[in-house]
């Protein structure tokens, strides 16, 4: 049987496994994770205990731009009330400042704003009030998130996987799955998307073989006639005009089709997994069996690789939660 063994269902599930942890699609993953830029920590009272913090700290550090922080650098910041705070950075030469809450920093290759939260986190002197803070690049997220990410079939030739990663904060791990989640759904769409744009294109070309075609014949007709000086032509000369034009269209048709043979013949050897087959109706290639089988291999390519989120759940042990997102092969489209 035509196309069969031409795609096997567990490289398709290995294939979506590599873009899932692939570099490309976490670095977008990361673009779009701004807070993950910015790594909070706390500092207890003795200097000893430290937290990692996301979201709920009160303060937000505001970058004027990712690009041009200073990723090498940790910035200490000590809360001295709810209108100012004291910055530290040790580089080369110790650096001491006080700065106003909503006062610009521009310095050793930072540029930022420091925030006060005061509606939410009133100032508390008995506080410990001490953290640090770091920039990270998008690039470097991409790639600490790809590593620790793990992605499984919930068993044996299972359509459904789990994502999971281990972390400190379970809300920003969350986070982190929705929109990896997200990306890869907005990605496949996007394929989709241009695999119609394709098809149209594709389409309106052969349209405009046909169009070109007609206007030839058409144009060496008049040509024909003013040379002979004919301005009308008998009966049996317009029928032979009408088979002429009927002709040349049916050999375009013909032309057409043969690309379509043409395209599937490359499509099948290229193991394409994308599910982006032109149907044969669509090139006016007018066969009910090949039509039944391109559509049964277009939905055994969606089944097998596009991917639905269904659920995400949280479970914490001992300070480290693992945060598991579950996928599913179905129903995208």
């Amino acid at each position: 049987m035509l196309f069969s063994n031409a795609f096997k269902s567990d490289q398709n599930l290995k294939n979506e496994i590599g873009i899932l942890k692939s570099f490309s699609l976490n670095y977008k993953v990361m673009q779009k994770l701004s807070d993950f830029h910015i790594v909070y920590v706390g500092i207890g009272k003795r200097g000893i205990v430290e937290s990692s913090l996301y979201k709920n700290i009160p303060f937000k550090v505001v970058p004027d731009s990712i690009q041009k922080q200073n990723t090498s650098l940790r910035v200490s910041i000590k809360i001295l009330s709810s209108d100012s705070c004291r910055l530290e950075i040790n580089s080369n030469t110790s650096f001491n400042r006080t700065l106003a809450f909503g006062e610009r920093f521009n310095g050793l290759g930072f540029d930022f704003t420091v925030v006060y939260n005061s509606g939410i986190y009133p100032f508390d002197p008995e506080a410990s009030n001490r953290y640090y803070f770091y920039f990270v690049n998008p690039a470097s997220l991409a790639n600490q998130y790809r590593g620790k990410l793990n992605v499984f079939p919930i068993e044996e030739d299972a359509t459904l996987v789990t994502l999971m990663v281990n972390g400190p904060i379970p809300q920003q791990d969350a986070d982190y799955l929705n929109t990896l989640m997200d990306v890869y759904l907005d990605q496949g769409l996007e394929v989709k998307n241009k695999t119609a744009e394709k098809t149209i294109d594709f389409v309106d070309d052969q349209i405009g073989s046909i169009s070109d075609s007609l206007s030839i014949v058409e144009n060496d007709l008049e040509i024909f006639r003013l040379s002979n000086h004919l301005i009308d032509i008998s009966q049996e000369g317009a029928i032979i005009q009408n088979k002429l034009e009927r002709f040349e269209y049916e050999r375009s048709l013909l032309i057409i089709q043969r690309k379509y043979y043409d395209y599937l013949q490359e499509y099948i050897n290229s193991k394409n997994e994308t599910g982006d087959i032109i149907s044969p109706g669509a090139m006016g290639v007018d066969n009910s069996e090949l039509n039944a089988q391109v559509l049964q291999l277009t939905s055994n390519i969606t089944n097998d690789s596009d991917i639905l989120v269904l659920t995400a759940t949280f479970v914490s042990s001992s300070g480290t939660a693992n945060v598991l997102g579950t996928l599913s092969w179905q129903e995208l489209y």
